[in-house]
């Protein structure tokens, strides 16, 4: 290899933001790679010029008196640059690091080592890869300080650990070596000299919880127990069906049923093998192929073994299978059980109605069955995705045609993130030109076998009444997705008129003053008014409002808020559930809140504050007692806590829409509400809207 050195790097920010907020502390080490050694290290803080905020130091420890003496970032510039030097920059989510130092006078163009591609291999599924996670999980000393050097000791360690573990671990060393030597990732001759000089040691194992662990742990999905019920009290009384239970999503795998995904969901072994015969992969195939063949030789893979990063989410679609794969096929046929989110049902019901006739179907969780469906039945259409197909190139052309025109009206019309194309973007030239090539590509696609990409484009020109929205990703390129305007409708064609028998489960179909109750429910998902919906769980809360507050649209609303939790919250039984309109408010209220609850032995878990979903989860679960969440509907809707206090900072309506108040935006949200607090003993509203429909 060229250098056995590398550095390791870390800053701390009073924020997120390169261009906004300041670096206020740095650590780098220079690093062996033959021995293993730190062989000199620097250190410093960075007066900022500002006040730091209240989060920063709860996070790290450092106060504004420990920077007021520290140099300037410009001071030290020349002493950072001259120990860096030329050589490879490693760190964990080292772009956050050089990005901001780029925006402050630096240009370092030295390659970059991301450990997150590391953690990646060693551990193919995750739900967290943050370095305190993994401090733990490598029982590393000292991980978790949010301090520059002490990071960077834990990472170093981190990465020797996790090569050691991937190499030793791995039986196809032979074929790992191949797939390294033909990579462009930076990680590459790290990597092969890793290979040769390994370390042997275990992966670690899973933490083994206590039954107060278990019993804290945070409520998924109910197919288990749905499987449990139903196969002792209906599924005799029903020999001769097939039962299909379908929940928002799935649990472990059982030895009672078997769980169905999408055809996308399962690795095609030939396209992966295609992938691996490649003369050259990129950084991204490169992290994917080695995560893959980590799993061995396993008849089947599927999405649920893997945790992908964002960067290789999508390089899955590229080696998944289009249909379901024969061993799932044959297992689909012969299984007396099945079990599949709603997501999936929704999906493969469109193309074969056949798996519900003859068939006794359990929907758990109706209330959240139509966000699921309508997710399933809505389109993305990018130019990448077409790409890799086996479509005829002048229909590729096509579709790179129409996402320039896409793109176009974006660029021209849109005023934020999405454009809605709407009557007024319909009348544009620009729009005329997109229905121009979509009427093209339709013709073209017309006598093509059928395939998934040709019911994607023929889903372009659908007669179906449809939104359209324009959006254009991180890579600056344009999407369009489409979505059917009558959910309920499609569900009562392709679903509820099917099965031979249907169940339906729920925790929230109505609130208060509803008449008839269930009928926002039922009318969305277009079903009978007389249907029966089984009610799983029932509770009747305390409700509380608070009134003696300033106007929700004061600038001081949350300021008061906070302050009025932090007198409360101490006493009130956890796990608590802030639920917030906007993730902004639940930043603010972490901030506000974050400090002075720490010293109260209390964590505040924010919402893409506090770190990943996986990482809040891990940290909620090891102490849910001492808990407070704070986030939107879908934080809670992904987490999943079992709520003893629920706190309504402002009512979560939706953006204005065309439907009446009172006919969507007021019902939703309320049955959101109700689903939340379905195991409270309390509700705190800070929004005087509620009680009169809690």
């Amino acid at each position: 290899m060229p250098s056995p050195h590398f550095i390791c790097l870390d800053i701390e920010t009073t924020g997120l933001s390169p261009d906004r907020d300041k670096i206020i502390e740095i650590g780098i080490a220079l690093v062996n790679l033959q021995t293993r050694e730190v062989e000199k290290t620097f250190e410093s803080f960075i007066n900022p010029g500002v006040t730091l905020p209240k989060f920063v130091t709860n996070l790290t420890g450092i106060k504004d008196e420990d920077l007021k003496d520290a140099p300037k970032l410009t001071e030290i510039k020349d002493k950072i640059i001259s120990f860096v030097g030329d050589l490879p920059i490693a760190g964990h989510n080292i772009n956050f690091d050089l990005e901001f130092l780029n925006a402050n006078g630096f240009d370092l163009k030295n390659p970059r080592l991301d450990s997150m591609d590391i953690a990646h291999i060693a551990f193919p599924k995750e739900r967290s890869y943050s370095l305190e996670v993994l401090g733990k999980k490598l029982d590393i000393k000292e991980y978790g300080r949010h301090r520059a050097l002490k990071d960077v000791t834990v990472n170093i360690e981190a990465i020797f650990k996790l090569l050691d573990i991937y190499f030793s671990t791995n039986n196809n060393l032979d074929k790992i070596a191949d797939i390294i030597k033909k990579s462009e990732i930076t990680w590459k001759e790290i990597l092969l000299f890793a290979s040769k000089n390994y370390k042997k040691t275990l992966t670690p194992q899973p933490d083994k919880k206590t039954p107060k662990d278990i019993s804290a742990k945070i409520t998924q999905a109910t197919d288990r127990a749905l499987i449990e019920t139903f196969e002792t009290n209906l599924i005799p009384q029903n020999p001769e069906l097939r039962t299909i239970i379908s929940t928002p999503e799935l649990t472990e795998e059982n030895d009672k049923s078997f769980q169905l995904l999408s055809p996308n969901q399962y690795l095609d072994r030939k396209l992966f093998d295609a992938l691996l015969e490649k003369p050259s992969l990129t950084a991204d195939e490169t992290t994917f192929a080695l995560k893959i063949i980590s799993l061995g030789e396993k008849e089947t893979i599927s999405r649920r073994d893997l945790h992908l990063s964002q960067n290789t989410k999508d390089l899955w679609f590229d080696y998944a299978h289009k249909k379901f794969p024969q061993e799932i096929a044959r297992k689909m046929s012969a299984s007396k059980i099945i079990t599949m989110d709603h997501f999936t049902l929704a999906r493969i019901t469109l193309k074969n109605e056949e798996i519900l006739k003859n068939a006794h179907l359990i929907i758990g969780d109706i209330d959240e069955f139509y966000t699921n469906a309508k997710k399933a039945l809505t389109v993305m259409y990018f130019e990448k995705r077409f790409a890799t197909s086996d479509l005829p190139q002048e229909v590729k052309d096509k579709i790179t045609m129409l996402m320039a025109y896409v793109g176009m009206v974006h660029e021209k019309y849109a005023e934020y993130y999405g454009l809605k194309v709407d009557s007024q973007i319909e009348s544009t030239q620009e729009w005329a030109k997109c229905k121009d090539v979509i009427g093209k590509i339709t013709d073209l696609i017309t006598n093509l076998p059928e395939s998934e990409e040709k019911s994607f484009l023929t889903f372009l020109n659908s007669s179906l009444e449809t939104e359209i929205e324009i959006t254009v990703n991180q890579n600056g390129e344009p999407m369009m997705t489409i979505t059917p305007k009558n959910i309920g409708e499609i569900l009562s064609r392709k679903i509820w008129r099917i099965p031979a028998k249907l169940s339906l489960i729920s925790s929230a179909i109505t609130f208060k003053n509803e008449n008839p109750q269930g009928k926002f429910l039922k009318s969305i998902l277009a079903l009978p008014i007389d249907t029966t919906v089984e009610i799983q769980e029932k509770n009747e809360p305390y409700i509380e409002t608070v009134s003696d507050l300033p106007n929700q649209k004061a600038e001081d609303f949350s300021a008061k808020v906070a302050h009025k939790l932090t007198h409360e919250l101490p006493t009130l039984e956890k796990p608590v559930f802030v639920l917030t309109n906007s993730k902004r408010a639940a930043e603010q209220l972490h901030h506000q809140l974050a400090l002075e609850m720490k010293e109260e032995g209390i964590s505040i878990l924010a919402q893409d504050i506090s770190g990943g979903l996986g990482k809040i989860a891990l940290t909620y679960e090891n102490s849910p007692e001492t808990s407070v969440l704070i986030g939107t509907y879908d934080f809670w809707r992904t987490m999943k806590p079992d709520v003893k206090t629920l706190i309504i900072f402002k009512l979560p309506f939706p953006p204005p829409s065309s439907l009446p108040f009172q006919d969507y935006a007021l019902p939703s949200t309320m049955l959101k509400i109700k689903k939340i607090a379905v195991k409270a003993k309390k509700i705190i509203s800070f929004d005087n809207r509620a009680i009169q429909y809690l």
